[in-house]
């Protein structure tokens, strides 16, 4: 397996637990910044931005911005209830409920603003790309949030991922999840270094 050389050897064991029916094809990882993680692999590219998250630890939200694009010519199915991520603690904890996003939502709005949740990936797909418009969750008032999303070849899909933290985010090496037909997704970050 081929590891950029920025990420450290404990998360090079979390990039060891990837399964897929593409054995063939290795996933790539990329720290592109001191924030921002690139997984490009054979079912799907997935630009993670967690800034946020690691400038409020201790917060009971865990909150990241994640961009997704097809790695090839097939659609893919995201399901908002394979997206998870593994505490430091060993903890899989789920993406929040929507209702619960948006009751929240007016304590949301200025971090949300910073993060430019909903916003294109900055640097992470190459060529033109238009955004599916579609995400798990939304801003009160707007109905487009969606249980499944399909990600199509030159559209990428891209906004906020939220997650209650029991005992609120603490630092330590961090895992996203993102569930597919063909296998889980791992993408590691740490938070406090």
């Amino acid at each position: 397996m081929r590891i950029h050389r920025l990420l450290t050897p404990v998360l090079a064991a979390g990039l060891c637990a990837f399964s897929g029916a593409h054995s063939s094809t290795t996933p790539e990882f990329t720290q592109r910044a001191k924030h921002v993680v690139v997984y490009d692999g054979p079912e799907i590219k997935a630009h993670l931005e967690y800034w946020w998250a690691d400038d409020y630890l201790s917060t009971s939200n865990l909150m990241l911005k994640l961009s997704l694009m097809v790695g090839g010519t097939q659609s893919t199915e995201v399901r908002r209830e394979g997206i998870a991520v593994l505490s430091p603690d060993g903890s899989t904890i789920p993406l929040v409920d929507p209702m619960e996003f948006q009751r929240q939502y007016p304590d949301l709005i200025s971090a949300l603003d910073l993060n430019n949740a909903w916003g294109p990936p900055l640097e992470a797909f190459s060529g033109i790309r238009k955004n599916c418009g579609r995400w798990f969750l939304t801003r009160p008032g707007n109905f487009r949030d969606q249980p499944i999303l399909t990600v199509i070849p030159g559209y990428y899909c891209s906004g906020l991922l939220v997650f209650a933290v029991p005992g609120g985010v603490r630092p330590g090496e961090w895992v996203l999840i993102i569930g597919l037909e063909e296998g889980d997704v791992r993408i590691p970050f740490t938070l406090g270094e």
